[in-house]
């Protein structure tokens, strides 16, 4: 437990805190969570937010409505969702799997997007993309992307399909019936909570449809956004991770070589549909990774993991990793 939550406490030393530009319009949408199509911030400042309201519905539903109070919350859940998968994994105490996991957190970009921009919904969806990854009791699991997607859909679904894929392609070492069942049981979910998020949001009228949003940026800025930042953007995707695929122990396994490989397919693609380059990338690839982790864990001897934590620990304490945003590199700051 102290490992769980000594973790976000290292992670805001090195990065500190920064708020969501839209953090006011959930915390007023908190204040109406009941009625949030008809009387929130969300739906006269910014409907392309409704889609992503399930945060400020809980915090809502938990009376935490005021600004400090919505601000608090919010910090507690990005505790949680950088904490969750060493709490998931607590039986094994300090094992392998938590310490690959401390070292790809603290050296990564999720940390710094989720510091970055604490207020939104963000963290809400890490924490169940990593209950739909980590949890071995399928109901559970399939809540999670159940869940995942009705935060946010547009992310939910290509993670899905990201995890899915790094399943299957890992082959020996995974049921294939298991495999099947896993794939339709997923995608069924993230499906179940697009299309409630979709009836919720037609019924308050529509949101705004985030790729009509996309389409409004000319191509070509975007193009040069991607090729003025591209070492950012391909260094910010893994952080520190890519040092570790570079160790022999490592590099050999052929979970490692398909996480690298889909790796890169999202690092290079994502960027060019997405204006918040480094921040889609790293929410995409949270199952993912956590599926790699899980993989060489048990894949590698713990006398070699544990050579590996005393060698990386401090660069991944030290390296900073940045957030690229519309080509431009961002750190988070202190509220």
């Amino acid at each position: 437990m102290f490992i769980a939550f000594s973790l976000p406490i290292a992670l805001i030393l090195k990065y500190g805190i920064g708020l969501h530009p839209a953090w006011f319009r959930f915390a007023d949408a908190a204040a109406h969570w009941p009625n949030v199509g008809a009387q929130s911030l969300l739906a006269v400042g910014d409907r392309a937010l409704l889609s992503n309201v399930f945060p400020a519905w809980i915090a809502g539903a938990l009376h935490l409505s005021g600004d400090h109070s919505y601000v608090a919350f919010s910090i507690v859940t990005t505790v949680i969702a950088l904490s969750l998968p060493v709490l998931l994994r607590i039986r094994d105490g300090f094992g392998s799997f938590t310490k690959l996991y401390i070292l790809v957190c603290l050296g990564g970009s999720l940390a710094p997007v989720l510091l970055m921009w604490v207020g939104g919904y963000d963290a809400l969806l890490v924490c169940c993309l990593t209950v739909g990854a980590l949890m071995r009791n399928q109901y559970v699991s399939a809540a999670g992307w159940i869940l995942a997607a009705f935060t946010h859909s547009a992310v939910a679904l290509p993670a899905a399909l990201l995890w899915i894929g790094y399943i299957a392609l890992n082959g020996r070492g995974w049921r294939v019936r298991k495999t099947w069942a896993c794939a339709v049981i997923t995608v069924a979910a993230c499906l179940l909570g697009y299309a409630a998020i979709h009836l919720l949001t037609d019924s308050w009228g529509g949101s705004t449809d985030r790729f009509a949003l996309f389409r409004q940026i000319p191509f070509d800025g975007i193009l040069q956004c991607y090729a003025n930042a591209f070492p950012a953007i391909v260094f910010s995707g893994l952080g520190i991770t890519w040092i570790l695929m570079l160790l022999p122990s490592l590099r050999r396994l052929t979970a490692t070589r398909i996480f690298l490989a889909l790796s890169l397919a999202v690092i290079l693609v994502v960027p060019l549909v997405a204006v918040d380059e480094t921040r889609i990338t790293a929410l995409i690839m949270v199952p993912l990774t956590l599926a790699w982790i899980e993989r060489v864990s048990v894949g590698v001897p713990a006398p070699t993991v544990v050579r590996i934590w005393r060698w990386a620990l401090v660069p991944a304490l030290v390296v900073p990793v940045c957030v690229v945003w519309m080509g431009s590199s961002y750190w988070p700051y202190w509220l």
